[in-house]
């Protein structure tokens, strides 16, 4: 196949207390000769409960990672877990604060290496390799994510080494990151915003014939408001890759 679709799949919230945003697509699959993508909307939850929202079928050849986040991070949970053989994403807030995430599927991407990183400790190794890419699938968080210069982050090193990381000083926060090993790097990008109203950028236009995914390796910055926002999203209409920011920071790289 050599052009991208765009099909609509049902997104659905496991509990009450929950909603799909529509300024994103919500749960839907973009293929290509490379890539099939699955990226869902922005799952908002209210619920002590927690949330879930389908992202795809589990797969050998599928790796999973969270797209962005919205809204009260403290004692929150975004996460990637399997239920009933499908890749979920969870979203679990403290109770009476609401908590949005989305998240973000690839195939032709086997996992090739998880790890995870406590704030305050120093930064950790995800292995190397010239085609080897991480990005983050999992935050869980006590008390960071309070300042702009708070952040986790992914990252490649000079000798291709990647790394899980980041600076939250005296603050509790769990991250996960994920790697796969095969794709191309289409591109990075790098944005901080410290206004609370949110801007909007254009990422990546996708490649001829399709394939291009964006995904997010750093966030940062205050998750202590309801309008607090760090997210990366695919839009239909303009065949972009594009991230929405509020008083926040985050880095996408971009592979084909």
């Amino acid at each position: 196949m050599n052009s991208r679709m765009l099909v609509g799949l049902f997104a659905t919230c496991a509990l009450g207390g929950c909603a799909i945003d529509d300024e994103a697509e919500e749960t839907s699959e973009v293929a290509s000769d490379l890539t099939s993508t699955f990226a869902t909307g922005m799952l908002t939850c209210s619920s002590s409960l927690g949330c879930s929202v389908t992202i795809a079928p589990i797969a050998a050849n599928r790796s999973c990672f969270i797209g962005g986040v919205k809204g009260y991070l403290q004692n929150g949970s975004i996460y990637i877990t399997v239920i009933n053989g499908q890749n979920t994403l969870r979203v679990e807030p403290q109770p009476g604060h609401t908590l949005s995430a989305s998240a973000t599927c690839i195939t032709n991407a086997t996992p090739a290496y998880s790890q995870h990183w406590f704030g305050g400790d120093p930064a950790v190794s995800l292995g190397s390799g010239a085609t080897r890419h991480c990005a983050i699938s999992a935050i869980y968080n006590q008390n960071a994510f309070t300042a702009q210069s708070d952040f986790t982050r992914t990252w490649k090193d000079a000798n291709n080494h990647w790394w899980l990381g980041g600076s939250t000083p005296n603050k509790d926060t769990t991250v996960w990151a994920t790697c796969w090993d095969g794709s191309a790097t289409y591109g990075g990008w790098d944005y901080a915003w410290t206004s609370s109203t949110a801007v909007d950028v254009t990422l990546s236009q996708d490649a001829p014939g399709g394939g291009v995914a964006c995904l997010l390796t750093k966030v940062g910055g205050f998750f202590t408001a309801a309008t607090d926002e760090a997210q990366i999203y695919w839009n239909a209409p303009t065949t972009t890759w594009r991230a929405r920011l509020a008083r926040s920071s985050l880095q996408s790289y971009c592979v084909i």
